[in-house]
């Protein structure tokens, strides 16, 4: 993959994003061999990205089998909100996360949920994160 380059004089975070892509999806399109792609992705995406991107795929094809939220959600340990996100995007739409739905509608994100810095918080994935001792003063 070649470093990119940008001849315009207005170079906004959005510009270079759309150029970045474009170039690596121009790069792919060119790469006729599977290692070439893996040397290349293994440069750009960490290793969690790497199994995001994986269990992201392994949905889709479950989906396709038709296995429910519950059991993919149990295989995969991924969220509701993110299968349906994946769902939407086989039935056409963009991949868009949880996260990004919120931002994008301007509401406060995990507001239901107490802060996950204090002690004995409890995170959407129902966890405890501090084991929350409990005294006189305490309820």
């Amino acid at each position: 993959m070649k470093p990119v380059s940008f001849a315009g004089k207005s170079n906004s975070r959005k510009e270079w994003e759309d150029y970045a892509w474009e170039r690596l999806l121009k790069d792919f399109a060119k790469i006729s061999s599977p290692r070439d792609i893996e040397n290349i992705l293994a440069k750009i995406v960490t290793a969690h990205e790497k199994k995001q991107i994986a269990k992201r795929l392994a949905a889709v094809e479950l989906l396709k089998q038709g296995k429910s939220y519950k059991e993919i959600s149990r295989i995969l340990w991924l969220s509701p909100t993110t299968i349906s996100a994946l769902k939407k995007s086989i039935n056409g739409g963009d991949y868009v996360s949880g996260y990004g739905w919120y931002k994008k509608r301007g509401r406060k994100i995990w507001s239901s949920f107490p802060n996950p810095a204090r002690k004995g918080a409890i995170l959407p994935h129902g966890k405890l994160v501090f084991p929350q001792r409990r005294n006189k003063y305490r309820s």
